[in-house]
Formats: C-alpha cells, sequence, structure tokens
C-alpha cells in the first residue's frame, strides 16, 4: 500500500494513544503522501492494537477516506502499467 499511495512513513505523526486495560490499544494517527501527479493527501488512521505479553498479536486499520486511498493507488497502477521502468 504505501508504494501505491505514496505514502511517507516518515511523516506519520501519532496524535493520540487510548488503552484499554493492559491488552488493547487504539491510536489515533495522521498519514500523509502525495500522489502520482505530486498531489499531496492527508489522512486520519485508526490503529486498534492487541497487544500480548508486550507483542503485537492482532492489528486492525480504519482509515478516514478509502475512497481516496483506492483511486490514488489505481492512478499509481495505471500509470506503473504504461511505464514498467517506473517500477
Amino acid at each position: 500500500m504505501h508504494q501505491l499511495t505514496g505514502l511517507d512513513v516518515t511523516a506519520i505523526s501519532i496524535d493520540e494513544l487510548i488503552a484499554e486495560g493492559p491488552t488493547r490499544v487504539v491510536a489515533v494517527a495522521t498519514n500523509s503522501g502525495t500522489g502520482i501527479h505530486n498531489t499531496p493527501w492527508t489522512m486520519t488512521v485508526l490503529e486498534l492494537v492487541d497487544v500480548l505479553n508486550g507483542e503485537i498479536t492482532k492489528r486492525r486499520s480504519c482509515y478516514q477516506n478509502t475512497a481516496l486511498l483506492r483511486d490514488i493507488s489505481r492512478e499509481r497502477e495505471a500509470a506503473l502499467a504504461q511505464n514498467p521502468a517506473q517500477r
């Protein structure tokens, strides 16, 4: 997903951590990246994380706008299909 959406993993910011007991954490984060035409995008994502003995056992991501991520991915996939050298 990172490659297809242009997500900048170095720019992810954790806005809030909410713990429910010792085994559940909700992380509210802001993701951002750049589309194929250098169009910047920003989106809130929630990460629902289960932890057992200090290890992440399950992680679920909830994105603010999955349609935007789909469109960015499709656009990049189409461009890569036209020019495989960009991979």
